[in-house]
Formats: C-alpha cells, structure tokens, sequence
C-alpha cells in the first residue's frame, strides 16, 4: 500500500469509527460535552459592545435568556463560575460604556471551591491554538472526543443507554442561553444534601458577600448599571444554601446596587430554571431594566 491509499484508508476507518461513536454515544447532560465549541464562541465574544452582560455559573445560563432582553445582551455565565474579579472584569469588557450588569448570584458562585476549579478558568487556561481547534472542529468534535466517566457510567448501565440518542432537553441558543426542556420537580433532596455538604464545607457569609459587593461598586464609577439577583430554586435547596435572600438584598442594596426580585419559578432539578420558568424570570428582568 503507498502512501495516499495509506491515508485514505486511514481517513475513512476514522470517519466510519467516529460514526459508529455517534450512533451508540449514550445521552448526557454535560453542556460542555455535547457543544465544547459554543463555550469558546462565548468567550470571545466581541468587547464592548453589548448593552447587557449577565453573569454566573450554570443557574446563569440556564436561567436567563438574553434574547427577551433590551438592546443586545450576552449570557457570560459558565458552569461553576466564580464571581471573581478576573471573570467580573472580563465580562465587564463585553459592555459598552454606561451597560448593564446583571449578576446571578448562588452561593457556590462565591466559595473557595469555585475559584479553585470552573469552566470559565479551565478555558482561560487552554492554548489559543487548541480553542481555536476545538471551535473549527465542533460539533463533529462532540461525537469523536475520548469518553467521559459519565458516559462511560452510562455504558455501564446496559445496552439500553448504550442505544440512547443524544439528549433534545437541551437546546442551545445563540446569546449564551441553554434551554432545559426536562419536566419540572416539586423537591430535589439529593441535589440538596450535595449543596448542604458542599456549604458545610465551604460556608458562604458577611465576608464573602463584603468581597462582592466591593467587587461590583467599582463598576458604578465606570459609569455600568449593575444588577444582582438570585433566580429561584426548589425549596429544599434553598433551605441547604443557608444564604437568606431578604438579608442579600439588604446587603446589597445598602451599597448602591440594584437587587432584581425574581418571581417564582420551577426547576428540573432543584437548581436550574426550566425553560419555560427561565423566559418568564426574563420576561421580568427585562422589564426592570427597561425602567
């Protein structure tokens, strides 16, 4: 065999692998596994252009649809993103002069744990070259890529998953906005003892709050509107959070921000907004901010 039939044949044993990947890949839930390049688009978003940024981790993204916004708006949020200084300012360069903030605060968006490990950090850290790779590459990427535990727990659970296509409860919207179709939850006790456990060990209190608060004042002097809110989770969480919203919005609105009072709303799983809750919060939030 010469060379090019080498290749060739290399070529298309890849592509008939990676079909076959495709066809048996089990569903999952991971956002950064099914669209690995939508992340990056976001990331390099252009600066100073948008009326409005919203920031946070997944609750952010899953929360608020910058589409039923005013003006033109971008959805920063990132799975377990920190509201630390270095991600606060780089979404701050996406606003023009005199925009709006909007900051989805969770109490994990405030703990040590989520400085220490994010998807936003994970991608500051990659080569230009390999994002740059990634983004060309996707979606073909999402079906070649290695296996993740996950995927591999879901090969495990039989033939069943195995034959599972990928998961249509989420759809994912240019903007930075990932609608969750799944059917809404009364209680999540599992998610919640993860979050009580999770707090127990990271608590979040005056001290954490005085650092955002801090963090976000500046921007006034810039001239930014800067909004902070909390979207709505199931009860049972909520209880394990241990974060009083009523005394959060004290501390923030004391300081000179705006707090944005979301209505109520039902999530798939005792953390994140379904779709259908996300763009009744956004409906709200948009009429606040046109004011």
């Amino acid at each position: 065999m010469n060379g090019r039939a080498f290749v060739l044949s290399s070529l298309a044993a890849a592509l008939v692998i990676g079909g076959a990947l495709a066809v048996f890949r089990p569903a999952t839930g991971e956002s950064e596994d099914v669209r690995p390049g939508y992340w990056i688009e976001k990331l390099q978003a252009p600066e100073r252009v948008f009326d409005i940024v919203i920031v946070g981790d997944s609750r952010a993204y899953r929360g608020v649809d910058p589409a039923l916004l005013p003006g033109r708006a971008l959805n920063f949020g990132f799975s377990g993103a920190a509201l630390d200084p270095h991600y606060v300012h780089t979404a701050v360069q996406k606003l023009r002069r005199g925009g709006s903030l909007v900051v989805a605060v969770s109490p994990h968006s405030l703990t040590a744990r989520a400085r220490e490990a994010n998807a936003f950090d994970a991608l500051q850290a990659r080569h230009a070259a390999d994002l740059a790779l990634t983004r060309w590459a996707s979606p073909a990427y999402a079906w070649t890529r290695p296996y993740t535990m996950s995927q591999v727990a879901a090969l495990a659970r039989g033939r069943a998953a195995l034959l599972a296509p990928a998961s249509p409860a989420e759809t994912f919207h240019s903007g930075g906005f990932v609608a969750s179709a799944r059917p809404s939850v009364a209680s999540a006790p599992e998610t919640a003892r993860v979050y009580a456990e999770m707090l127990e060990a990271h608590p979040v209190g005056e001290r954490e709050i005085m650092d955002l608060t801090y963090l976000l004042t500046g921007y006034l002097a810039g001239g930014y509107r800067v909004v902070v809110l909390r979207l709505p989770v199931s009860p049972d969480v909520l209880e394990a959070e241990r974060l009083d919203s009523a005394w959060l919005r004290e501390q923030i609105v004391g300081t000179g921000l705006e707090w944005f009072e979301c209505p109520p709303g039902d999530t798939y799983d005792g953390s994140h907004l379904t779709a259908d809750s996300a763009r009744e919060v956004t409906g709200a939030l948009g009429r606040f901010l046109a004011e």
